[in-house]
């Protein structure tokens, strides 16, 4: 998570975070010193790091305020793709068939999830700015522009892929079974 006192950002696993993250921390060290204490950028190496409102609330002990609340987003297949290859890379062992049905196993729970079960827990319909990942700088910078147009974005760069070869093909039983995701990447990418 990053928190200013013009916006939150919510990482969503597996959506270009580290990338996101990373660029952040460049405009942050561009702002001047008295803006720079109003941005929190988590650390990358912690479980915090995908704290949603709430939580976030629980370990302050005040809910985060924000004009603007902002999450990286990619398609369906993409994001099951990438979260099955994490697995996978992490030393886990788990069938792609579960991901192709539009479910991963979630290490927060323990147990097999559906896509949307993080849109829930992010609480989706509070976010106002998505950032699509196959157009990270054009959206993130047009989101930060759109807060504050004296923030230039540095250029973001490359991604850090476990893997290029293509996604998981979802199907129409996965698409069905994930509908909040598959309502906002049909207005995302229409």
């Amino acid at each position: 998570m990053i928190q200013t006192d013009r916006f939150i950002w919510l990482h969503l696993p597996r959506t270009g975070g580290t990338t996101t993250r990373a660029a952040m921390h460049g405009v942050k060290k561009s702002l001047p010193r008295s803006l720079r204490s109003r941005w929190i950028i988590d650390d990358d190496g912690v479980r915090a790091k995908h704290d949603n409102l709430a939580i976030r609330a629980a370990r302050l002990g005040a809910m985060p305020q924000a004009e603007r609340i902002a999450m990286n987003f990619r398609p369906l297949g993409e994001w099951l793709t990438s979260n099955w290859k994490w697995t996978q890379a992490n030393g886990l062992s788990l069938p792609i068939e579960r991901y192709q049905d539009g479910e991963f196993f979630s290490l927060r729970v323990g147990a097999w999830c559906r896509a949307d079960w993080w849109l829930s827990y992010f609480e989706i319909e509070r976010v106002t700015g998505f950032i699509r990942l196959d157009h990270l700088d054009e959206d993130l910078g047009g989101f930060l522009t759109s807060i504050d147009p004296r923030i230039s974005l540095p250029k973001v760069g490359q991604l850090n892929r476990l893997d290029p070869s293509p996604s998981i093909q979802t199907s129409t039983a996965a698409r069905a079974m994930n509908p909040k995701w598959s309502a906002l990447e049909n207005r995302l990418w229409p």
